[in-house]
């Protein structure tokens, strides 16, 4: 039996409507404190005496009008008659611990909107006016969720969504600018400009690495999403950030041969940003951007089939041909390209662009190397893919399309390379070879003053052709350049 204001029954219901009122009241209970009212009711809904023991403190004033009282097995019950619908909730543990650090139902959480739940992944929580409050099972201590933060994280199924539980508080960013959570899977940061967005995985990793939202890429502005090639993509304030997967194809292995070549050129510095795996990617995912001719896709994929130089300049005085190849690999390092039928160099042949590192004066810098190799029998025209003089002007082109336009790129890429961390010892060594935009600086002028490559008859000397762009001699035939 529990003691009553009205008697000595645990069930004791006194009906005021016997004093005219007609609502009908729970009896006051004494359980080491009197218990009473929305309070009481909410004690026994939840297992009275079994679950919460004697209260500890007699009901006292909340804040805006509420009430609370505290029981012995570490647990509260908080009520406000606008709140919940008018419903008493339970608060304990380790959650409450978390809440009374942010001044109970006086700070910006407010009062409980329920009961402590379990989660659906082992744990508990209690949803409140102005966010929540999550523990996970074993872990020491409990974290408040609020806001958009907390939004997002409910748009991903709360903890069984791949972020997991929280691990912080929600957080003042460094630059005071924004907030944060950091989770089992990930987190999620928010500023004013750019509202709350997920980062997880490798993209966090280098973003953290390189100082989070203080970093050249500032805040995100988007979740991550598919990119070309398998790579994952996300925006941020400044620049986006690209994971990509290492891909294990190899390029073709070149052929000696009739009308074979191999070019060799030197680009830039290698750097935190730019590898030959991330200028590799940057490359076949803005083809039209860097290449010397136009015509194929910006993102280019293996197995497509494109005709370079596509279109004719109106009223030009040089005719200018197509050239239909087909993209027959694509490897993490560079990509091939076959002639096809109707190609003026001839069907069959095969040219690969493959970027590489090497040691230049005891510095690493990113190379280009490109082969081509193949029967030469079908040609009707000697140009970049069976002519190393017309090679040398075509590709000196892309070299420099490269090193003037990659300084424009918005993107970094996340390679394998950049977590390999190359042995110098294991560098192919720069300063025995002779590169292609090293040789011939007079083939290298003219080809920067020409607004084409030009095409020669099948059987003109290599010799004849080098002079012939030296002194201006050119035939009116050629590839159009992808200006």
């Amino acid at each position: 039996m529990v003691a009553t204001r009205y008697g000595k029954s645990v069930a004791a219901i006194i009906t005021i409507g016997s004093l005219g009122l007609g609502v009908a009241v729970n009896a006051d209970e004494l359980h080491g404190r009197w218990v009473m009212g929305r309070i009481l009711e909410t004690y026994h809904r939840l297992g009275g005496h079994a679950f919460f023991g004697d209260a500890i403190t007699d009901e006292l004033d909340a804040a805006r009008g509420g009430k609370y009282q505290h029981f012995e097995r570490d647990t509260s019950i908080f009520w406000h008659p606008q709140v919940a619908e008018g419903v008493a909730h339970q608060v304990g543990g380790l959650i409450r611990g978390k809440w009374s650090q942010y001044s109970w139902e006086r700070g910006h959480l407010g009062y409980p909107l329920t009961d402590e739940q379990p989660t659906r992944k082992p744990g508990r929580f209690n949803h409140f006016e102005g966010g929540s409050v999550y523990w996970k099972s074993q872990d020491p201590q409990a974290h408040v969720i609020q806001g958009n933060i907390r939004d997002m994280w409910a748009s991903q199924d709360w903890e069984m969504g791949s972020l997991g539980f929280p691990m912080t508080d929600e957080q003042t960013t460094p630059n005071v600018f924004g907030k944060y959570n950091h989770f089992e899977g990930g987190s999620i940061y928010w500023s004013p400009g750019t509202n709350a967005h997920i980062v997880k995985g490798a993209i966090r990793n280098y973003w953290s690495k390189l100082g989070w939202e203080n970093s050249r890429f500032g805040f995100p502005t988007s979740n991550e999403y598919p990119a070309h090639l398998n790579a994952i993509q996300q925006d941020f304030e400044n620049q986006k950030l690209q994971w990509v997967p290492f891909r294990s194809e190899l390029l073709p292995l070149y052929e000696e041969g009739d009308g074979s070549y191999v070019k060799n050129y030197t680009l830039i510095e290698k750097s935190e940003r730019w590898t030959a795996e991330a200028i590799a990617q940057e490359i076949i995912t803005h083809f039209n951007r860097y290449f010397t001719f136009s015509g194929c896709p910006d993102k280019i994929a293996v197995g497509q089939e494109c005709e370079l130089n596509a279109t004719d300049l109106v009223n030009s005085p040089v005719k200018f041909v197509k050239a239909p190849v087909r993209v027959t690999n694509i490897s993490s390092t560079g990509f091939s390209l076959l002639s096809l039928e109707g190609h003026p160099g001839g069907a069959g042949r095969t040219i690969t662009f493959n970027f590489g590192t090497i040691l230049k004066n005891g510095k690493p810098y990113i190379s280009l190397d490109i082969c081509a190799w193949g029967p030469t029998g079908g040609a009707s025209k000697l140009g970049p893919i069976n002519s190393a003089v017309v090679a040398g002007m075509s590709w000196l082109i892309f070299k420099e399309n490269i090193m003037r336009r990659i300084v424009g790129s918005d993107t970094t890429y996340i390679t394998r390379d950049k977590d390999s961390g190359e042995r110098s010892s294991a560098l192919r060594d720069g300063d025995d070879i002779v590169f292609s935009d090293e040789a011939g600086p007079e083939i290298s002028e003219k080809a920067r003053e020409l607004d084409y490559v030009p095409l020669f008859p099948v059987g003109t000397p290599e010799e004849e052709i080098r002079d012939a762009i030296i002194n201006g001699n050119l035939p009116a035939t050629g590839y159009q350049l992808n200006e």
